[in-house]
């Protein structure tokens, strides 16, 4: 968490991360054989609470 903050201050590259794993998303399905779904941080849908645990550059992952 410190790290995380430490970032903050500075003048890190900005990353879309939900754009990113967007463009991703045929590489992992391939890789995980797997259909992949990807919800930004505004989506309603979250049942296994994950979004809590979500941090920059950490993605909350649930898989049914």
């Amino acid at each position: 968490m410190q790290v995380i903050e430490e970032m903050r201050k500075r003048d890190f590259l900005r990353i879309d991360e939900e754009n990113y794993l967007k463009q991703s998303k045929d590489f992992i399905e391939r890789q995980s054989n797997a259909k992949v779904i990807i919800f930004g941080e505004s989506a309603d849908y979250d049942p296994a609470n994950k979004r809590k645990f979500a941090f920059p550059l950490r993605p909350a992952i649930y898989m049914e």
